[in-house]
């Protein structure tokens, strides 16, 4: 199952997707070449998102690192050579819930709703899921993980984003 992170990424051309949210999804790469190679993330989102060919970008780690745009549509999350992709996020997460479990090591800071951890985890790149911890005022904490630990000691609940297939 491939791990996904959500990176929300603010790209100033004028569009309607202007200032979408990207999926990052490590380990991972789209099918096909829909168009040019790039130095960097922002400069192949900018180009994937004026090119009706493109539904995300892989960078590939065997050719300088640099970022291409990808034909797609299909994640594939077995990539032979660690590369990592991004495509827009579909327009609503779907979040799966855990009773009695964790994510180790904090993300990010802790928030009063799971709307608002929610909102941030999608914002930050290092966050894969939230932790609601029952010994601190039922704070939802950001955290890395991204392994879900099934056993928690204090009966916390984790919310990770639900797998696509």
């Amino acid at each position: 199952m491939a791990k996904l992170v959500l990176l929300i990424l603010l790209i100033g051309i004028p569009s309607v997707t202007s200032s979408a949210a990207w999926c990052r999804y490590p380990n991972s790469f789209l099918f096909g070449y829909a168009g040019r190679a790039f130095t960097t993330m922002r400069g192949a989102i900018n180009a994937c998102k004026r090119n009706a060919k493109c539904n995300g970008i892989t960078q590939e780690p065997n050719n300088k690192n640099r970022y291409t745009e990808r034909v797609g549509p299909q994640i594939q999350s077995w990539s032979p050579t660690g590369e990592t992709s991004w495509a827009p996020c579909p327009t609503t997460a779907n979040w799966c819930e855990y009773k009695n479990s964790f994510l180790y090591n904090y993300a990010g800071p802790s928030f009063t709703t799971l709307q608002d951890a929610q909102m941030a985890c999608l914002a930050n790149k290092k966050c894969n899921g939230i932790t609601q911890e029952p010994n601190n005022n039922n704070r939802y904490t950001l955290r890395i993980g991204p392994q879900i630990f099934g056993t928690s000691p204090s009966g916390e609940t984790s919310w990770v984003l639900c797998p696509t297939s």
